[in-house]
């Protein structure tokens, strides 16, 4: 069991390595490339895993290769097709399954193009051509021929994404925004382990969030906003350590907001506007010390507005507006010192304004019309300098209005039916 050790290949002298009909796991190690003397390698019927590492194509006297069985993931690369094809070179790769990297990507993105209707598209230049992929429209390439960029937005895309595109394996970015593509997003996407931009905003996708979004660790941005997609946010999307920006918005999301979304804690932007989610917001939100921008207006949760959010202090935009939540505005929220924007209107708040939001000296707007709130307008509000726009009305307000308020360029206090206050 365990994986091989990468101590074997200083083991230069040795020509037969025998390693067949165990539970051996993890990936051939490149050392192995080192061998330069290995006649016969039998790596077969174990649980290996990974690429095949083109280190072994340094290995010019080997003579037989047992390889099948396994549970390699990657197709093979090209550098290595030359040596798999020299003459008396015996090897079991075709009961493997896997092919060489050239054609498995080539045969992934000709699977995309009819299944996308890439007749139709706007800009097909290059595609289904026997010209290298790298020279398709919205096609980048590595060196060694692999897709690492797939850019094709506002193309004229309909159809479905095809699971092939799991065959992608070292693609980076995929950029489908802005096209008219329907159907479920593949689960076969999270093979795509090192995916680090995923833009599928703007189309037509339906059905759940495949839980298998999990996988993608590398991911960095989820942007598929003003979709269909339906069904509860998976809890697995925790599993996405490094992400910096989640855009949902605008699609039919419902159901509760998983805890695990508190795993989160690189993420910057989390935009869930205009869905049916529900539920009390959870308190593992506040973990998410480097949020920048919170957005759930447009939603069904209730409850109390969590403490644990007045946590964020690089918090710059939040945004629960159009909800029903109840309770009182937390005090606390007077610590969130980079504060910007402050909507909490359309609820059933309940409880006076706390003083301590005038102490947010970046403010500039604050909605809080439309709840159901009562006593006086802080008099400090006059006196908070980035202050730009205030909403109140619709609530159950007494006292008079600090002069000053009735002079911001957004401002409703005219509605409130209230006095200005003295000088």
């Amino acid at each position: 069991t365990g994986e091989i050790p990468p101590e074997l290949g200083e083991l230069s002298e040795l020509r037969w390595l025998g390693l067949s009909d165990n539970r051996l796991s993890g990936s051939i190690p490149i050392e192995l490339g080192d061998l330069s003397n290995l006649v016969n390698l039998d790596l077969g019927r174990n649980r290996l895993t990974g690429e095949m590492p083109s280190t072994l194509g340094f290995l010019d006297r080997l003579e037989m290769l047992s390889i099948s069985g396994n549970r390699f993931s990657d197709c093979v690369s090209n550098a290595l097709k030359d040596w798999f094809e020299r003459a008396g070179f015996e090897h079991d790769l075709v009961k493997t399954q896997l092919g060489f990297c050239d054609q498995v990507e080539r045969d992934a993105l000709i699977a995309l193009y009819l299944a996308t209707n890439g007749n139709r598209w706007l800009n097909d230049e290059g595609w289904l051509s026997d010209r290298p992929v790298g020279s398709w429209h919205g096609i980048t390439t590595d060196e060694f021929g692999r897709v690492r960029v797939l850019s094709l937005r506002d193309n004229g895309m309909s159809g479905n994404l095809p699971p092939e595109i799991g065959h992608l394996r070292q693609l980076r970015v995929l950029d489908l925004t802005g096209n008219v593509i329907g159907g479920r997003i593949p689960a076969e996407i999270s093979q795509v382990r090192n995916l680090q931009s995923l833009h599928l905003e703007h189309n037509q996708f339906t059905g759940e969030i495949p839980s298998e979004i999990g996988d993608l660790q590398e991911l960095l941005e989820f942007m598929a906003h003003d979709n269909l997609l339906s069904g509860p946010l998976p809890s697995s999307i925790g599993g996405l350590r490094r992400i910096k920006w989640i855009s949902l918005r605008h699609n039919l999301l419902s159901g509760q907001l998983p805890p695990e979304v508190g795993d989160l804690t690189g993420l910057r932007v989390f935009h869930l506007s205009n869905n049916q989610l529900s539920g009390e917001l959870p308190d593992e939100l506040g973990n998410l010390q480097n949020l920048s921008e919170l957005w759930l207006d447009n939603n069904r949760f209730s409850g109390s507005i969590p403490v644990a959010i007045t946590r964020i202090r690089k918090l710059e935009q939040l945004v629960l507006t159009h909800n029903q939540l109840t309770g009182s505005i937390p005090p606390e929220i007077g610590n969130m010192v980079n504060l910007g924007i402050l909507e909490l209107g359309s609820n059933q708040l309940t409880g006076t304004i706390p003083v301590e939001i005038g102490e947010l000296g970046s403010l500039h707007r604050l909605y809080l019309l439309t709840n159901r709130l009562h006593g006086e307008i802080p008099a400090v509000f006059a006196e908070m300098p980035n202050l730009r726009g205030l909403l109140l009305r619709e609530n159950r307000l007494s006292g008079c209005v600090p002069r000053g308020l009735n002079l911001l360029p957004h401002n409703d206090v005219g509605d409130l039916g209230l006095r200005l206050c003295r000088p």
